[in-house]
């Protein structure tokens, strides 16, 4: 997987904040094999969960990646930025945010980028409202993903607000509780604040939708098993990760063929007029 980036609306998508303060026996890795998150997921009851981190950092590196989240429930953090990302619901945090220019998102850190190439993720704001989630499965610099993200927004006729980039690495990962899939590409370090996405209205499915299939209820499947890139075309990387929500949610060996029938599509949470 190069790049996972989601541009949701949030008349069509709840997307909250949630954590806990970093030490918690409720700070956990989000993956699938890890069975603390099936309790983590009954108490917050949402759809998809990203990893968005949490840093104290310091010298050069100082404020660098998320350092404050608000919740309706309270706050965590060290404070220290003045870039506030505001989600509906009274959400909010603050962390490095690039500059902005011209609707794109700019590189205006320190000469020496955190990890220089590591897996990263971020959280944004686009011009019409919607919130940006990227991530991605590769080693990069900030640059080429921050560069990434320009480049899915602006293809969908919309510009960046504002994106706060988390430092990356250990701390990019997701996990659907819905396909019961996680991605994870490197360490998957423990959870101390995280994303939470789930669909206000979801949209009914009203064809089988396999290997060369395009539209957004493509789409709606691509987000909502996780892990892939969002592009309304459902090709051989979104048809092998369907099969393996199918394995994951028990389906017979013969079902695991990574088509969403009728019978996936409700065990995915969606209504069906196949």
């Amino acid at each position: 997987m190069a790049y996972n980036i989601l541009i949701l609306d949030p008349a069509q998508y709840s997307v909250q904040l949630a954590g806990q303060p970093y030490g918690s026996t409720l700070c956990l890795p989000l993956h699938s094999d890890n069975p603390k998150v099936d309790a983590w997921d009954k108490r917050i009851k949402a759809e998809l969960y990203f990893n968005l981190g949490m840093f104290n950092m310091t010298g050069q590196y100082k404020n660098r990646g998320i350092t404050y989240v608000h919740t309706p429930t309270g706050d965590l953090g060290y404070g220290g930025e003045s870039n506030t990302l505001q989600l509906p619901g009274g959400y909010a945090c603050k962390g490095y945010s690039n500059g902005i220019v011209n609707g794109r998102v700019s590189i205006n850190a320190p000469t020496k980028p955190i990890g220089n190439r590591r897996t990263r993720n971020g959280i944004g704001i686009t011009d019409r409202g919607h919130i940006i989630i990227a991530q991605c499965g590769h080693k990069v610099s900030e640059a080429t993903f921050c560069n990434a993200v320009n480049d899915y927004v602006l293809a969908r006729s919309q510009t960046v607000r504002l994106f706060v980039l988390e430092d990356g690495g250990g701390s990019t990962a997701e996990y659907s509780s819905v396909s019961r899939l996680s991605f994870l590409p490197e360490t998957g370090r423990p959870v101390t604040t995280i994303v939470c996405v789930s669909r206000k209205n979801p949209i009914t499915i009203t064809r089988p939708i396999y290997n060369g299939c395009k539209g957004e209820d493509c789409g709606a499947i691509q987000i909502i098993v996780g892990g892939i890139p969002v592009d309304n075309d459902y090709g051989p990387t979104s048809a092998r990760r369907v099969s393996a929500a199918q394995k994951a949610l028990g389906f017979p060996a013969g079902l695991q063929c990574g088509i969403v029938s009728a019978y996936t599509a409700k065990k995915l949470g969606y209504k069906s007029t196949i």
